[in-house]
């Protein structure tokens, strides 16, 4: 559709849009993790997070630094990662760190993948990209 062809919001568009924004905040997306054989349940982050995932992204980064804000963006995005309890059992006093002790660089890419969609950044780098 384009842009000219647009309708005039209305009142009532205005809140639907807002309950659409709130229900997407509750929205659980199972993220499949070849190597498990198993999904795992990920929200998607709220707008700071995501802002500020997108601050420590960049096209000057290395591949390491870019690998750390996906470690970042899955353990934010994933509830069950942040559980202490699990962070007891496996040892690790960094939180952060849970998802570099229980993933390796293939499955962090697979799940990078499906949260920059999730997130929208996928179409923020294609733009990028052109």
């Amino acid at each position: 559709m384009s842009k000219e062809s647009m309708k005039k919001a209305t009142f009532k568009d205005i809140i639907n849009k807002k309950l659409k924004r709130d229900q997407d905040k509750l929205k659980v997306v199972e993220i499949p993790v070849t190597s498990m054989g198993k999904k795992i349940p990920f929200v998607k982050p709220d707008d700071d997070v995501i802002l500020d995932i997108m601050d420590e992204i960049s096209t000057e980064s290395t591949v390491s630094q870019q690998m750390a804000v996906t470690r970042k963006l899955i353990y934010m995005s994933c509830p069950m990662l942040q559980d202490p309890e699990l962070h007891k059992e496996i040892n690790v006093v960094d939180p952060f760190d849970v998802v570099k002790e229980v993933f390796d660089i293939a499955d962090v890419n697979e799940i990078g993948e499906h949260l920059s969609k999730l997130i929208g950044m996928d179409k923020v780098t294609e733009d990028i990209k052109n």
